[in-house]
């Protein structure tokens, strides 16, 4: 894919993203990550991660309606979490929205972006932008985040198609406005299932499974030019009525290549939100 595909009105950025590159190591193992603590005598994963070609990024900027925003002084994490958490239910007409993970994130020009970035399960540090190309879910990860956090009625309903159930996932900068590493989205309709690759994240908790991304030249990046403050990001990271990879939405962080190192370095703040909706007789969703 070349930039030259896309209209001249857009803007197109090439930039590296960071993907895994040793798939053919994983025939007799399973990829994974750990986030426990480490003495050094076991590795904290066996994949191997390559930015070495870049990728264009089409900035959906232009494409977004102008939004009423409105600034509001930052709060406390709990009642910032609250607030989002009702905000994705209203969004989304969804009878029950749960928050059940958060992440601080920072970056800097020092970063590397092709090692772990995820060091620890930790909430109280900031840790870097996720520079992989991943989806946080895979398929099957879904159900084992659902098992982990309904109750047994809750996931009775989902099961037995009565309810669906998606994972979304909520960002937003804690900075003015992001230069210097925003965030990449892969348009879902362009990820084939031979992209993908399943890897077991390790944590000492419920565990669960994602999704790397391979490079490929039919994929599509898009991301927001300027995000600010005021906008929030959601995206979809797993939906129980479409089993496929392309329920799922994989992204990562890139370094802008032409920041011109002014400004602040990018601080945000990340929720995985479980949504509840109930499905009519018809198939559809019920929105509340």
């Amino acid at each position: 894919m070349t930039a030259e595909r896309y209209s001249p009105a857009q803007d197109v950025v090439a930039a590296r993203i960071s993907f895994i590159d040793n798939d053919k190591d994983f025939i007799n193992e399973k990829p994974y990550m750990s986030l426990l603590p480490s003495d050094g005598t076991f590795p904290t994963t066996n994949c191997t991660f390559s930015s070495s070609h870049t990728v264009p990024i089409i900035d959906m900027r232009p494409n977004l309606p102008l939004l009423n925003r409105k600034k509001t002084p930052p709060k406390d994490l709990l009642t910032y979490v609250q607030e989002v958490t009702d905000i994705t239910k209203t969004l989304l007409g969804a009878e029950k929205a749960i928050c059940i993970d958060w992440r601080f994130r920072k970056a800097s020009p020092e970063d590397s972006i092709d090692l772990c970035e995820d060091k620890s399960y930790a909430r109280d540090l900031p840790i870097e932008p996720a520079y992989k190309a991943h989806s946080d879910l895979s398929p099957q990860g879904g159900w084992m985040t659902l098992r982990a956090y309904l109750s047994a009625s809750e996931l009775a309903m989902v099961e037995s198609k009565e309810w669906r159930a998606r994972v979304i996932n909520c960002w937003r900068p804690l900075v003015p406005v992001v230069n210097d590493c925003p965030l990449a989205y892969c348009r879902p309709s362009t990820v084939l299932a031979e992209d993908c690759i399943l890897y077991d994240r390790v944590d000492g908790s419920t565990g669960g499974e994602g999704t790397f991304l391979k490079r490929s030249d039919k994929h599509e990046w898009q991301w927001v030019s300027k995000q600010t403050s005021d906008e929030l990001s959601l995206f979809q990271s797993w939906d129980s009525s479409d089993q496929n990879f392309r329920g799922l939405t994989f992204h990562a962080a890139f370094q802008h290549p032409n920041w011109d190192g002014v400004g602040l370095n990018r601080e945000s703040l990340e929720l995985r939100i479980i949504v509840l909706s109930k499905i009519q007789p018809d198939g559809r969703v019920m929105r509340k």
